[in-house]
C-alpha cells in the first residue's frame, strides 16, 4: 500500500486498503491501530487526541461503520479528503448497525464535521446526533438515506452551524432542533434538501429556542411541510427557495408552517409549486400564531390565497402571488 504524506495540520490519518481500516499519526508513515470497523478506528483517533483536540483526516475510500462514532472532547475536527458523490471517490462512511452514526455529546466545545459522505443505508437512525454541545459546525457534507432526522439535536446546543450540506432521500427530517433544554444561535445556511420528510423542524419540546436563522437554502420536494416552527423567538426564514413541498399527499402540506409561535420573520423567499401542484399553502399560521412578519415573498400554491394569516397582529406585506 502506498502511504502518502498527510497534511501538516493533521493529528491522525484514517485510511483503508478496501478490507480493513487503519489509523496513523499525522507525522508517521506507520499505522498505529487497525480494525474491520471504521467507527472503532475513528474513535481510537478521537480518544488519543491531546486535551487541546485536533484534526482527524479521513482519506478517500468506503468505510463500514459498525460502532457509533462519539465526539466527547473539545476541538475535534473530522474531515474527509474530498466530498464524493455517485462514482466520484470520496470519504464515504456507511452505517452498518442500529445506532446514530456520529454523536456529539458531553458538553463538547468546537466540534467540526466536514467533507464526508454519510450514507445511512435506509436505517431508522440519524447521521449526526447532538446531545449537549457548544459551537458545532457541520459543513460541506453529503448526507444520504437516513430514515430518522438526518441532523438531530436532542438537548442543549449553543452555536450550531449547518452550512453547505447536501441532504437527500430519507423518511426523516433534514434537521430537527428539538430536545429538552435550550437551543440557541443556530445558522442553517446554503444547504440543499431533496426528498426528505421535512427540511427543518423546530418542535415545541425545547424549554427555549431563540436566534435561529434559516437562509439561502434550496428545498425541493419534501414529503410534508418544508419548514415547521412550533416554538422560538427571533427565528428568521429568509432567502430560501422552497419548491414543490408536500409530495406525500397533494394539497395537504405547506411550504412554511407557523404553529402557535410569535415573532417569526418569513422574508424574501420563493415558495412555489414549480413542477407539481402538491403544496397546499406557501405560508400558513396555525393555532395561536401571531405577531409574525410575512413579507417580500414570491408564492404559488395549490390553494389561493397562498398565505394564510390567523394572527390579528401578524403583518403580511409586499408578497407576490404567481398565477
Amino acid at each position: 500500500m502506498i502511504i502518502s504524506v498527510p497534511p501538516k495540520d493533521v493529528s491522525y490519518v484514517v485510511y483503508t486498503d478496501g478490507v480493513r481500516y487503519y489509523v496513523r499519526r499525522g507525522g508517521s508513515r506507520s499505522f498505529e491501530y487497525v480494525s474491520d470497523d471504521a467507527g472503532d478506528v475513528i474513535n481510537y483517533a478521537i480518544n488519543n487526541l491531546s486535551s487541546s483536540g485536533g484534526k482527524i483526516f479521513v482519506k478517500s475510500g468506503i468505510y463500514s461503520v459498525k460502532s457509533q462514532i462519539v465526539i466527547n472532547k473539545n476541538a475535534v475536527m473530522i474531515e474527509g479528503e474530498q466530498l464524493g458523490y455517485g462514482n466520484v471517490p470520496g470519504a464515504k462512511l456507511v452505517l452498518d448497525g442500529d445506532f446514530h452514526m456520529i454523536t456529539i455529546t458531553g458538553g463538547t466545545y468546537f466540534a467540526y464535521i466536514r467533507n464526508l459522505w454519510l450514507y445511512g443505508n435506509d436505517k431508522q437512525r440519524s447521521a449526526i446526533y447532538i446531545n449537549n454541545a457548544n459551537d458545532v459546525t457541520i459543513e460541506h457534507n453529503f448526507i444520504y438515506k437516513f430514515n430518522y432526522a438526518f441532523i438531530h439535536n436532542v438537548n442543549f446546543v449553543h452555536i450550531l452551524r449547518i452550512i453547505d450540506n447536501w441532504i437527500e432521500s430519507g423518511n426523516g427530517q433534514g434537521i430537527w432542533l428539538g430536545g429538552t433544554s435550550t437551543v440557541e444561535t443556530v445558522f442553517i445556511n446554503n444547504n440543499y434538501f431533496f426528498n426528505v420528510l421535512n427540511a427543518v423542524v423546530i418542535p415545541s419540546a425545547p424549554t427555549d429556542v431563540f436566534s435561529v436563522i434559516i437562509s439561502n437554502n434550496i428545498i425541493r420536494q419534501t414529503m410534508q411541510h418544508a419548514i415547521v416552527v412550533q416554538k422560538g423567538a427571533l427565528v428568521t426564514i429568509e432567502g430560501n427557495a422552497i419548491l414543490d413541498a408536500g409530495s406525500a399527499s397533494p394539497n395537504t402540506y405547506d411550504g412554511v408552517r407557523l404553529e402557535n409561535v410569535n415573532g417569526v420573520i418569513v422574508n424574501g423567499n420563493s415558495i412555489i409549486n414549480y413542477k407539481t401542484e402538491n403544496m397546499k399553502y406557501a405560508v400558513e399560521e396555525v393555532g395561536t400564531a401571531d405577531y409574525n412578519l410575512i413579507a417580500n415573498n414570491v408564492v404559488k400554491s395549490a390553494t389561493s390565497p397562498a398565505i394564510v394569516k390567523l394572527g390579528a397582529n401578524t403583518v403580511v406585506a409586499n408578497n407576490v402571488q404567481l398565477p
